[in-house]
């Protein structure tokens, strides 16, 4: 069955181990440090979990061409980024899908009425 690891006062990270996946399963779930491992054999079984809760898919043993082809094809809703295994908590510029750059960026625009204008 689906097996928690982790937990408890103070703790960072939640491994939920589960043997299928459901459509549901990512709603209601904690903030970061959750992360749901399943073993797939085919990509499209990791499909039921990719809509908008889903944002990082960790991968091992898997060639970036495979992973192109599958979200070229199936175009998931919530799949932002894919990371090798051990890597989901880096971090870059891009974050969410969001451009980070462009998100916390301000801008300021000034409109000046010459003399005679």
């Amino acid at each position: 069955g689906t097996r928690l690891a982790g937990g408890g006062p103070g703790a960072a990270v939640f491994r939920v181990q589960t043997p299928a996946l459901a459509e549901d399963m990512l709603t209601g779930r904690p903030g970061g440090g959750f992360f749901l491992e399943y073993p797939a054999r085919e990509l499209e079984e990791i499909l039921p979990v990719c809509g908008r809760r889903c944002q990082t898919v960790a991968v091992l043993g898997l060639a970036a061409e495979e992973m192109r082809v599958f979200l070229e094809r199936h175009r998931p809703a919530g799949v932002d980024r894919v990371t090798p295994l051990g890597r989901t908590l880096d971090f870059s510029l891009r974050w969410d899908g969001h451009d980070l750059i462009y998100a916390l960026s301000r801008g300021r625009e000034i409109t000046v009425r010459t003399a005679g204008a």
